[in-house]
């Protein structure tokens, strides 16, 4: 006998009604939206029905209509989270998005490409001009600052600076740094 059949048996039409009508007061009580309720209760309740069922082929004698009631509001509680954690936007809408901001596989190439130009260009470079340049670049110091933590005065830092860019570009085909 399948699990429909089973509640079918055992539970009166009477006891189904009363359970309809508790898990509707429950939910209303609880303050789920009036449009949800109406649409949705009955689903629920239909899947409490197939969880009791199983309770029951299962040897499990229970209060019918309140345990009904208690599985279909945790049925109830499920759906609506599930509803709740739906995206409100469209799938198309957010591969929209991405393809905006997301690299294409060419320009993904060039800037690897440029990448591995930019580090074999700086091992041409010193330990200090390396350092210097890191310090005034990636960490946003100014040249003064960054020649003070290689050892260099104002003028050095200047000096060591301006040879390394020029180094750096040099090595660099121009058409890849624009």
């Amino acid at each position: 006998m399948d699990a429909s059949t089973s509640v079918a048996g055992r539970i009166t039409n009477q006891q189904l009604d009363e359970a309809r009508e508790g898990l509707v007061r429950l939910l209303h009580k609880k303050r789920f939206p009036r449009e949800w309720i109406e649409r949705e209760a009955p689903e629920a309740m239909a899947r409490a029905e197939g969880d009791f069922a199983a309770r029951l082929a299962a040897g499990k004698e229970d209060d019918t209509v309140k345990l009904l009631v208690v599985i279909a509001y945790r049925r109830a509680m499920k759906m609506l989270g599930a509803q709740r954690a739906k995206p409100t936007v469209s799938i198309e809408t957010v591969f929209h998005l991405a393809d905006e901001s997301t690299p294409s596989p060419e320009e993904e190439a060039i800037r690897h490409d440029r990448q591995e130009r930019v580090v074999e260009a700086m091992s041409h470079l010193t330990e200090r001009e390396r350092m210097l340049l890191k310090l005034r670049y990636y960490d946003g110091m100014s040249i003064r600052e960054a020649g003070r933590h290689v050892g260099w005065g104002k003028s050095s830092a200047n000096r060591h600076h301006g040879v390394a860019l020029k180094q750096l570009k040099a090595l660099l085909d121009p058409r890849l740094t624009a």
